[in-house]
């Protein structure tokens, strides 16, 4: 999509909605037009971090300039605003949130809570604006979405919605750090803190690390890649982080020395030797601190689990920051378990708009249906998890036999 196409494009809808709507005017912003706008929102109100300005300004310029800005505004005051890309999938151009599958507990900029039949009206306009001749998506697909938000409702599910396949783990860290602990076997726990502790000073000594300097994160975020990439490599799990481009994104992302008062990003890292060992991505909002993503390195001191080590740091330090949510994100692993006692599931709205959006949408509710279906039963997962290592493992050893009979040693 041409972004000097499409500076402010005026949806219109049917004008008894609009009366109910108490007359919110809705607009379908090109990047340039909309980043003020979403920034405006996002400082002074609720915004999942897909919809943070720095977030959707260095996607676009990295990953995917085909990003547009939708605002809602009540009484001349902008009220919401949503930050979607634009993305060519089988065919299809779709409207999602900005980041793709980096982009979890969606929320959009809002600063004022919108009535239900607002939320209907802004969905019904979203809509009609993506469907015209210059956006002309087939389907909007607004996956992982929180249900609510600093006491917020969300309003993006006022059309119906469903649940996503995978949870999300938390705790509160509005405590001490010992109250955390003292339901979480606390002595266990401590006990193997003290063991790594004193393998690591063995080794040559630790030193945590948080925050990185931001001048430091680039090559902190090389390490990162190396260490997911070689972690994956085994499992059979696509990664995520391979991409040049959204390689990119992260450095910039993380580098940003810019003031913000909405999402904050950081990485926090645990060195032994002089060398990291693993490697935390968070980001900060309000009193809430999501971990977006973690690694470790896989060498001789991976058997003493710095990952957890780090860890248990970054939740003590959380029990000592102004924070209440420390938020481990999607997924269901172990060591989530071991510290999160609270489940959060996320929610998918899917709007089709052409007949193929509407087939579309159709083969999306199935595939989530049978992904919530399979890991939410304990032993098909598990066997779903084996197969697709066994398929990982299959693929390495074909490569190892063409890289060996390609003549390239001789």
């Amino acid at each position: 999509m041409n972004q000097a196409a499409i500076p402010s494009l005026r949806t219109h809808f049917d004008a008894s909605l609009a009366a109910q709507s108490s007359v919110l005017a809705v607009s379908v912003l090109g990047l340039s037009a909309g980043l003020p706008a979403l920034a405006a929102i996002a400082h002074s109100g609720q915004s999942g971090y897909s919809c943070s300005p720095h977030w959707v300004k260095h996607w676009a310029e990295n990953v995917n300039s085909n990003v547009v800005i939708v605002t809602a505004s009540r009484g001349g005051e902008l009220v919401l605003a949503l930050a979607l890309e634009v993305i060519n999938k089988s065919g299809l151009k779709i409207a999602q949130f900005v980041g793709g599958s980096h982009a979890n507990a969606n929320f959009p900029a809002l600063k004022e809570p919108l009535s239900q039949q607002e939320a209907q009206y802004f969905l019904a306009e979203l809509k009609s604006g993506l469907s015209g001749k210059t956006c002309a998506v087939d389907a909007i697909m607004l996956e992982r979405q929180l249900e609510t938000f600093g006491g917020i409702a969300n309003p993006l599910l006022a059309g119906g919605s469903s649940m996503s396949p995978n949870v999300s783990l938390h705790l509160d860290v509005n405590q001490s750090f010992d109250a955390v602990l003292e339901v979480r076997s606390a002595k266990r726990k401590r006990k193997r803190f003290r063991s790594q502790q004193r393998k690591f000073e063995a080794a040559g000594g630790f030193n945590i690390v948080n925050p990185v300097p931001k001048e430091a994160s680039s090559c902190a975020l090389d390490q990162y890649f190396a260490m997911k990439a070689q972690q994956l490599s085994g499992k059979g799990v696509a990664n995520v982080f391979g991409k040049a481009k959204e390689q990119m994104f992260f450095k910039a992302l993380f580098s940003d020395n810019s003031l913000h008062n909405d999402h904050h990003f950081i990485l926090s890292s645990l060195e032994v030797s002089g060398k990291t060992r693993a490697i935390y991505g968070s980001s900060f909002h309000g009193l809430r601190q999501m971990v977006h993503f973690t690694a470790f390195a896989d060498d001789e001191l991976t058997s003493a689990s710095p990952g957890d080590f780090l860890n248990f740091a970054l939740v003590e330090a959380a029990c000592k920051a102004p924070t209440e949510t420390y938020d481990l994100g999607v997924g269901d692993e172990n060591y989530k378990r071991s510290w999160c006692d609270v489940e959060t599931w996320h929610r998918d709205t899917v709007i089709a708009i052409s007949l193929r959006g509407k087939l579309a949408k159709l083969q999306f509710d199935v595939a989530r249906s049978g992904k919530r279906w399979i890991k939410n039963n304990e032993r098909l997962w598990a066997f779903a998890k084996r197969i697709r290592k066994l398929k990982a493992s299959q693929t390495t050893e074909a490569k190892t036999v063409n890289s060996t009979d390609d003549g390239s040693e001789l």
